[in-house]
């Protein structure tokens, strides 16, 4: 029979999203059975699988593979999954024409690292700042999101609703 030589790449993805692996083995039409595995897991049987696979960090994923002729070959490789950041922030309630702080209190998972920050004040206003400061011209109610992301580009939102006010001015004493 033929023997295959087995090898794979895979592109790093976000800790939820999915992993796409290509099958880079050779010669490839002469793969009779294919088998995709996490440690004892087996993922797929597909050429080229997308998998979320369940968690960051590093994962040793195996790919056996059995030539029409019966030949096996077999390769393990690590592949990286980013985690992802957990983002939060603390407001207190607004005044309009007030300046109003906002502070990051973004939970990092494993390693992870914030990159950059992206807020959105629901008034087309945006920072890029990590603890930014906001005046709010008009009262209402604003839907507040930070975006952060992670040196491997891996991003993740969280939105709050604040509640802008008239500010309060005091009556003029005669």
């Amino acid at each position: 029979g033929s023997y295959i030589t087995s090898q794979f790449i895979s592109d790093t993805a976000c800790f939820g999203d999915t992993t796409h692996f290509t099958n880079t083995s050779t010669p490839i039409d002469s793969i009779a059975t294919i088998e995709w595995y996490l440690d004892t897991t087996l993922l797929s049987t597909d050429l080229n699988p997308a998998i979320v696979l369940p968690d960051s960090g590093e994962h040793q994923i195996r790919l056996i593979q059995t030539s029409n002729g019966g030949c096996q070959s077999d390769t393990t490789l690590p592949v990286y999954i980013s985690p992802v950041a957990q983002p939060g922030f603390m407001f207190h309630e607004a005044c309009t024409g007030v300046e109003h702080q906002f502070t990051d209190t973004t939970k990092l998972v494993e390693s992870d690292t914030i990159a950059s920050y992206l807020w959105q004040f629901g008034d087309t206003n945006t920072s890029n700042d990590q603890n930014p400061v906001h005046i709010y011209a008009d009262t209402g109610v604003y839907n507040v999101s930070l975006t952060v992301f992670n040196s491997f580009g891996c991003s993740s939102s969280n939105s709050e609703q604040i509640h802008v006010a008239d500010t309060f001015e005091a009556p003029e004493i005669i």
